[in-house]
């Protein structure tokens, strides 16, 4: 992770509550990936996949307020790197493919990846009427090859 390590939203306004928040761009992850699990040659994987989930069922809250629903937060990664394809998420607890590439035969695969984070926008409930609070969630990612 090169930047965008912690997402933060902070909500001041009434257009804020009800009509969400959006952190462009926010993480930069810089990816490599080398399928060598054949003897340091072009290996048996077929790709590979950068997963994302959320370390607990709710963005929970600090204090004393109800936790939110992790379908507040919407995921939207964006990447260069040749041949993948990329696919918005809304969070759960469960791994969910967000980037995905084929088998790069020998060669390395090298590039980076941004992510831009949503909070309370459409298909989302909004946060209006919500107690303000600290409310928290770790994200998880994970970069995983592909075996037939």
């Amino acid at each position: 992770m090169t930047s965008g390590g912690s997402v933060a939203f902070s909500f001041k306004s009434l257009t804020e509550y009800s009509s969400g928040k959006v952190l462009n761009n926010w993480t930069r992850l810089n990816i490599h990936y080398r399928d060598t699990s054949n003897a340091g040659g072009d290996g048996t994987s077929i790709g590979w996949r950068l997963l994302v989930r959320a370390g607990s069922a709710t963005i929970q809250s600090d204090g004393a307020a109800p936790d939110i629903p992790l379908t507040a937060i919407q995921v939207k990664p964006n990447t260069t790197i040749p041949g993948t394809t990329t696919t918005d998420i809304t969070l759960s607890s469960a791994n969910q493919i967000i980037v995905e590439g084929g088998d790069p035969g020998a060669s390395p695969v090298t590039g980076e990846i941004v992510i831009t984070y949503e909070c309370g926008t459409p298909p989302a409930t909004p946060l209006l009427g919500r107690r303000p609070d600290y409310y928290f969630v770790d994200l998880i990612f994970t970069l995983v090859e592909i075996n037939p």
